[in-house]
């Protein structure tokens, strides 16, 4: 399991509730092995999500209608799903791996936002080049850069 923990002056203490019921959960004497790491800034993690939140908000306004597709004879209604669209956007933004499988089968897989697979630096691209995606693929050239930036950060601080 991966713990997030905060430092206080008193120590180090739950950071999310996931965290805190895990260590509520332990009994006492109970021992645990760590790496630890420091984590990018998670402020700007909260923020890459709400402009992810917001586009795939808007994307779905933009074209609500979903037209059925056939996929191996069957007709479906394709559904809409918040995370792969970050995936999506992600890829589109150059940020991820190309895969292949046994029966020589390429994929291109979304590169993990997780704390520890990306530093500041590389997260500030990666919200750079999402923010273009959107703006030119997704939303089309409708909203400007400080159209989102000020959306993003109205919802911030509604959050």
């Amino acid at each position: 399991m991966e713990l997030m923990l905060v430092k206080s002056p008193y120590g180090l203490h739950p950071e999310n509730p996931d965290t805190e019921q895990f260590i509520q959960g332990l009994r006492i004497g109970a021992l645990l092995q760590a790496k630890f790491s420091k984590v990018r800034n998670p402020t700007f993690h909260r923020k890459f999500m709400a402009l992810v939140k917001l586009a795939f908000d808007l994307w779905e306004t933009m074209e609500p209608e979903l037209t059925a597709v056939v996929v191996d004879g069957e007709t479906v209604v394709p559904e809409r799903n918040f995370n792969e669209f970050r995936y999506w956007l992600t890829i589109k933004a150059g940020f991820y791996h190309v895969l292949v499988y046994p029966d020589g089968a390429v994929r291109v897989r979304a590169k993990s936002i997780k704390f520890a697979s990306m530093d500041d630096a590389e997260f500030e691209q990666l919200y750079s080049k999402v923010l273009d995606v959107v703006l030119t693929q997704v939303l089309k050239d409708q909203y400007s850069k400080a159209w989102m930036d000020n959306n993003v950060n109205r919802i911030l601080h509604f959050a």
